[in-house]
């Protein structure tokens, strides 16, 4: 239809162009016609634009009904498959005597009760891990709060608590103890030596008090020396001195004796 709109047109044209002794009617009437003929055809464009959108959608649904067609018979073929193992199970069943179904039964009954007790000892487990997991929280928040016990008898009880600057005196750098005097009297704390991560920290000074049935913080405290804010490991030997003998000696022989503590992890 289109060759034949354009044919029309074309010779239309010819004629407008070619002929020069047509009337002014004919003139007019073949400008008419051409005209006519090319809103046709843009009318015609326009129709095969629309047919040719319509064909696209059509050929995108045929597509998308082929590929839902295609997964559902690979469902179906799935859906078979159970339904053959199924019917098999069942065969299998119908062709047992009386005794082969109890013990099938009883198997069955077995498996689900060890199961069932399979999962009672993993929750067992659960709840015991996290009750671990919580004393090791407590355990580590007593740490960071109280130290490492490095040292302890029925007098004292001796913390590692960390190094630092002492805050009474500035320019001097300390390992700091955390300290429980158990005892009715007044005990004092020197050191003898104190080594972190096996090396020597040099000369020390301490003598701090702790009163009765009391906690305290001791400092054994070094002068230009730069401690390791991170030891791991803390050695040392500290004297523990009862001046008064009030709290655990008689006399000044047995007035005091060594705490000795070993390679003591702290970090």
């Amino acid at each position: 239809m289109n060759k034949k709109i354009m044919s029309g047109i074309l010779a239309v044209s010819m004629l407008l162009t070619g002929c020069s002794g047509i009337s002014q009617s004919d003139y007019d009437s073949l400008v008419s016609e051409n005209s006519d003929l090319k809103a046709k055809n843009e009318q015609l464009n326009a129709t095969y634009d629309a047919q040719s959108k319509k064909y696209n959608a059509l050929e995108s649904d045929y597509e998308k009904l082929e590929s839902d067609y295609n997964d559902l018979s690979s469902q179906n073929q799935t859906l078979q498959s159970n339904l053959d193992d199924i019917t098999e199970k069942t065969s299998d069943w119908l062709t047992y005597d009386q005794t082969q179904k109890e013990a099938a039964q009883a198997q069955a009954d077995a498996d689900q009760a060890n199961a069932e007790a399979e999962k009672i000892e993993a929750e067992a487990r659960l709840k015991s891990a996290n009750q671990q997991l919580s004393q090791a929280e407590i355990e580590e928040q007593r740490r960071l709060t109280e130290g490492t016990t490095v040292y302890e008898d029925s007098n004292v009880k001796i913390n590692y608590y960390k190094t630092g600057t002492n805050p009474r005196l500035s320019y001097y750098e300390s390992v700091v103890f955390l300290v429980e005097n158990k005892t009715n009297g007044v005990i004092t704390f020197q050191a003898d030596s104190i080594s972190l991560d096996g090396m020597e920290i040099g000369n020390i000074s301490m003598s701090d008090p702790i009163s009765p049935q009391s906690k305290g913080y001791i400092y054994a405290d070094v002068n230009n020396v730069s401690l390791n804010r991170s030891p791991k490991t803390i050695s040392g030997q500290l004297k523990v001195i009862d001046f008064d003998n009030t709290a655990f000696s008689t006399s000044w022989r047995d007035e005091s004796y060594e705490a000795l503590f070993i390679n003591v992890p702290i970090g």
